[in-house]
Order: structure tokens, then C-alpha cells, then sequence
């Protein structure tokens, strides 16, 4: 008679918990996801960021940078950053082509954050494929150029390729069709420095 409330029946009691308790444990997980702590890629959908414009998207760049060094490279607040860009249009491409132009000329420290930045945003799929392909194709067509300056910068660009190779975003095929693209300048070292550099 009193099986409403806890189950202290004889017969029925070793089923009785479990199929109390599952539901229970269920109702607890959609409560909590519903209250927001579902997975990470949910979080931000609840309060979305507002587009930003150059200037201001570039600034974030800087501070994603900043911030990366500064919290030892965490992954999660990374993450978290990115998302905040997502209502902005072409912020992966933007993100790839500002990134590959301030590696050339910037501290090492902060070199070796932005590949780990891209690299972990292409692996993660937080920016696309074409994000990364777009981004990379002026680094690599005007690459002669930019070795004046940055005396180091086919190295610097083929670690990039290389991650990115190893990742997926780009194939062979690729790098090689843009590499044809340097041959403009007949004498171009472009070809022969990212291979050896990748």
C-alpha cells in the first residue's frame, strides 16, 4: 500500500530503484542542460555576440593572442573567444589572413601562439578549410616580398602549411597550385624555400 512513496513492497523492491532512478538521473541532465550547462558549442547560442568591424575585429585578434599567451595556451577560453566572433562575417578567413601577416614581424613568443592558435582552430573545425586557404593564399603568392623584411619568413610560413597539411585543411595540390603562382617573378625562390620549409 505503500508503493507511492519509496517503494518498500517485498516483491517489487529490487526493480523498483532502478527504474526510479534512471528517469531521475535523466530528468537531473536535461534540467541542467536546459538551465545551460550543456556542451561548450551550446553556450554561446543562448547570447550572441555582436558583428564587429575591422577595427574592432582586429583588436580582438590581438587580445585572443594575448590571452592565449597569458592562460598558457588553454584551449577551452580559446574556444570561448572564437565563438564571440561567430556573428561576424568571414572572421576565419580574417582571422587566418591577419594572423599569417603578423607572424612575420612579431616576437617569437608570440609567433608560436598564433601557429598554435590557427593550428587549433583548424583542428577543432572553428574555422573552415577555405577560412585557412584563403587566408594563407596572399602569405604564399607575394612571399618573395615579405622575405625582404622577415628574412625567415618561408620558415615561418611552411611550419603553418605543415600544420595545416597535417591537419587536413590543405593538400599538397594546393600549396603546390599556389607556389606556380610566385613563378610571376622568374626569379623566385618560393617553390624550393616552402618545400624544404614544410
Amino acid at each position: 500500500r505503500n508503493r507511492g512513496g519509496g517503494g518498500g513492497g517485498g516483491g517489487g523492491g529490487p526493480s523498483a530503484p532502478p527504474v526510479t532512478s534512471k528517469p531521475s538521473a535523466f530528468e537531473a541532465l536535461a534540467d541542467e542542460s536546459s538551465r545551460g550547462f550543456s556542451a561548450p558549442s551550446g553556450g554561446s547560442s543562448s547570447k550572441k555576440a555582436a558583428p564587429l568591424d575591422d577595427d574592432a575585429l582586429e583588436r580582438r585578434f590581438k587580445s585572443i593572442r594575448s590571452d592565449f599567451m597569458a592562460d598558457g595556451g588553454n584551449v577551452d577560453e580559446l574556444r570561448l573567444s572564437i565563438d564571440e566572433l561567430s556573428a561576424t562575417p568571414e572572421y576565419g578567413l580574417k582571422l587566418v589572413q591577419k594572423y599569417s601577416d603578423q607572424m612575420m614581424d612579431c616576437k617569437e613568443a608570440e609567433r608560436v601562439a598564433i601557429v598554435k592558435i590557427l593550428s587549433t582552430c583548424a583542428e577543432k573545425k572553428w574555422i573552415s578549410a577555405d577560412d585557412v586557404k584563403g587566408g594563407l593564399a596572399d602569405a604564399i603568392e607575394f612571399i618573395d616580398s615579405i622575405v625582404m623584411d622577415a628574412p625567415r619568413a618561408y620558415e615561418y610560413l611552411g611550419e603553418v602549411l605543415a600544420s595545416m597539411l597535417r591537419i587536413g585543411a590543405v593538400d599538397v595540390a594546393w600549396i603546390c597550385e599556389q607556389a606556380e603562382k610566385t613563378k610571376m617573378d622568374p626569379d623566385t625562390k618560393a617553390p624550393m624555400a616552402l618545400t624544404k620549409a614544410i
